[in-house]
């Protein structure tokens, strides 16, 4: 057999060593339990928008293609799956993808799960190329790196080479009662007005990593235009927390150094949170630290120093987000002291705190560990396009 062919053969088998089965929007519970049960924490917040896909409007449930994959070698063979005897099938992965929104929320166990997801997004085109086996094309060849002084190269659908050519998508069980759609779109995975048919992913890290390289060929893509992986973190019960009397509610005459706030977290962080602070302040989500500033004349003057807000309130925990020491005032416990006065609230609300960290941020990763938060796993956000 030749290089060629291991490759597609290993890009099959890959594929169809996996089994695709689309859920009714209505019924998503099987769907939200996984995530629950496999993601460890991680994919909380991705469950709680698919526990509500059922409030979907009817004639926009056709376009959320809620998919399980389940393990083909060890599933029932021969049985048919319905939402009743799914629960007791080997699910391995779990995906919503919205083309017309060229997104998806992701949690993928394994490599073929992975493969399998990827394949189902590129029928949205009609002959994308893409390479799942993760193999050495053979040298000389247009995939050989070295071929190409050392850059990958840029595939396109009009003649991608023999071994990366998309393999079948696996066999795809539709319980939606909607047909799946014909692929009616053009090349490369576009749609009629040539947006792509994926853009931007999320979900767990170690699954949406193993997508990127089988999904850039439809946006012709060497690397993603960005990616984002922040390590989610919790306060477990037996770890302390407390109200600091320097914390209190943000107000509206903090407007201004909360204007500057948002804009400093954009420029250091790359992110623009909402920019709706007036209602941030009446609802009291965001919050400010106050330390003394100077003496005068007898008193005592205070600087807001840090700031953090409340994020996405789920069913059992709150998000901290927004965490930012202002640079003169830090090495000096000030965004310790403000993510705990939170963390105290959240737990007055019988709630458990969580917060993101940015992979990147060391210091502000071993500052939490420090002070007793558990490290759950990595959530990626990925933008093909930009």
């Amino acid at each position: 057999m030749s290089d060629s062919s291991a490759n597609s053969t290993l890009l099959t088998d890959a594929a169809s060593a996996r089994r695709l089965v689309r859920l009714p929007v209505e019924k998503p519970q099987v769907a939200v339990d996984f995530l629950h049960r496999k993601g460890d924490g991680v994919m909380s917040m991705i469950a709680h928008f698919w526990d509500r896909l059922a409030q979907t409007p009817p004639l926009a449930r056709a376009d959320l293609h809620l998919l399980l994959a389940l393990d083909a070698a060890v599933a029932s063979p021969g049985v048919d799956i319905n939402i009743s005897t799914i629960v007791d099938e080997p699910i391995t992965g779990a995906m919503l993808y919205v083309p017309k929104a060229h997104r998806a929320d992701i949690l993928a166990c394994d490599l073929a799960t992975s493969t399998a997801f990827a394949h189902y997004i590129a029928r949205r085109g009609e002959t994308a190329a893409i390479n799942g086996s993760g193999t050495t094309a053979p040298a000389g060849t247009a995939a050989d790196p070295a071929a190409n002084g050392g850059a990958v190269p840029i595939l396109t659908s009009s003649s991608p080479p023999a071994a990366l050519q998309l393999a079948p998508m696996p066999p795809l069980t539709d319980l939606s009662g909607i047909k799946p759609a014909e692929k009616s779109t053009p090349a490369n995975g576009a749609d009629a007005n040539g947006r792509p048919a994926i853009d931007f992913l999320t979900g767990q890290a170690e699954g949406i990593m193993a997508m990127i390289p089988l999904l850039l060929p439809l946006v012709h893509k060497r690397v993603p235009a960005r990616q984002l992986v922040n390590y989610v973190m919790r306060l477990p019960i037996d770890k302390s927390c407390a109200l600091d009397p320097r914390v209190r509610p943000a107000k509206s005459t903090d407007m201004a150094i909360l204007t500057q706030w948002r804009r400093a977290y954009r420029a250091e962080r790359g992110l623009l949170f909402d920019a709706d602070l007036d209602e941030a302040i009446r609802t009291e989500r965001v919050f400010v630290l106050e330390a003394p500033a100077a003496a005068n004349g007898g008193a005592v003057a205070t600087n807001i120093v840090a700031i953090a807000k409340f994020d996405l309130e789920l069913d059992r925990s709150i998000e901290i987000g927004g965490v930012y020491t202002f640079p003169e005032h830090r090495q000096k416990g000030y965004g310790k002291a403000i993510v705990a006065d939170l963390a105290a609230r959240i737990r007055s609300q019988l709630k458990t705190p969580i917060l993101q960290v940015d992979e990147t941020n060391v210091a502000a990763l071993k500052l939490y560990e420090r002070a007793g938060w558990q490290n759950l796993g990595r959530l990626a956000r990925v933008w093909l396009t930009g």
